[in-house]
């Protein structure tokens, strides 16, 4: 709610006034959310680093599961592979998908982060950008 001062009054209910206006706490909040878009830039850095180890994980993962799949489709190829080599092959490979979804999820959770980050970053500047557009008092 706007706060306004009578500078005159000209009878039957009709006054000229001079409106007041008090940005403090505008400008307090302007400041608050410039400091949070820093610190997001920051945290951004670091999640960006986090988000490429994290490919690498998934990464790593998806070449384990070419390799338990080449000794699993080589034992199959094989005619003295036994049952419990072919069983060990087959949790072989069963694990090697579980760690590639694992790591998928850990990489997805960082991009996630990323844009949360992003999202709330783009919030703040357009707060920023209303009180920048305030006319002049």
């Amino acid at each position: 709610m706007g706060k306004a001062r009578i500078v005159s009054d000209q009878g039957e209910g009709l006054y000229t006034i001079e409106i007041l206006e008090d940005r403090t706490r505008a400008e307090s909040q302007k400041a608050q959310n410039q400091d949070r878009v820093t610190q997001i830039a920051s945290e951004l850095i670091g999640l960006d680093a986090d988000l490429a180890a994290a490919q690498a994980d998934v990464d790593t993962a998806a070449q384990a599961q070419d390799a338990a799949i080449d000794a699993y489709q080589a034992l199959v190829d094989s005619s003295t592979a036994t049952d419990a080599q072919l069983d060990a092959a087959r949790k072989a490979m069963t694990e090697a998908v579980q760690a590639i979804i694992e790591a998928a999820h850990a990489r997805d959770a960082v991009r996630l982060q990323i844009s949360q980050l992003k999202l709330e970053r783009l919030s703040r500047e357009t707060q920023i950008e209303r009180v920048n557009a305030l006319p002049d008092l």
